[in-house]
């Protein structure tokens, strides 16, 4: 029943992010528009931010993003493009409004999570492929997945920003011109860095 009450809530919230700018929406606008009891609004949301930040992380829990390597990065990220493809109205809406960075730090805080994964994974492939562990400290680790959660996130708001002006797997191509191996070439600099005599640049390809 609580779920539903909360579906109910974003569905009549999208409607009217459709009709006019998020950034008018008032709680007594859903109150009205949806019959929405307003004790039953906040018990469930502490208001529009949190029900617009509940909205954007229940999309993105909704795929199965986890385990991402350097593989099968290209099928995870096609989810989530699809996904925002698909709400391209709302999500356009959301992000000229001025809710924007706070959602931004809900969905920064979700993908680091799915980020850390991705460069774990990688880094265990660099250990095999160079026939020793990579030994990366938990400190070196951070860095690394905050580099590319930062550059992922920009490289979303810029494609959301146009519109999704390109389709997702043309973005995609993009994202991997950019990024080619690129993950390799950090491990190995941090790798090479703590070795005597040696200097960065043959990267484990």
């Amino acid at each position: 029943m609580a779920r539903y009450a909360e579906e109910y809530t974003a569905m009549v919230f999208r409607e009217l992010a459709s009709e006019m700018p998020v950034d008018q929406i008032r709680v007594g606008d859903l109150i009205e528009k949806g019959k929405i009891n307003r004790k039953t609004f906040y018990y469930h949301f502490h208001g529009i931010e949190d029900l617009i930040e509940w909205i954007v992380v229940k999309g993105i829990d909704s795929l199965p993003l986890s385990g991402a390597d350097s593989f099968n990065w290209k099928d995870k990220m096609l989810l989530l493009l699809d996904l925002m493809e698909r709400n391209r109205a709302f999500l356009s809406a959301v992000y000229v409004s001025r809710y924007m960075p706070s959602v931004k730090r809900r969905v920064e805080d979700k993908f680091r999570r799915y980020i850390r994964v991705f460069v774990d994974n990688c880094a265990a492939v660099y250990g095999q492929r160079a026939g020793a562990p990579a030994e990366l400290t938990e400190r070196e680790l951070e860095y690394i997945t905050d580099y590319y959660l930062m550059g992922v996130m920009s490289l979303l708001g810029e494609w959301l920003g146009s519109g999704c002006q390109e389709s997702g797997s043309d973005f995609i191509e993009i994202v991997d011109n950019l990024t080619k191996n690129t993950i390799f070439n950090v491990i190995d600099a941090f790798v090479k860095s703590r070795v005597p005599g040696s200097a960065p640049g043959s990267s484990i390809q």
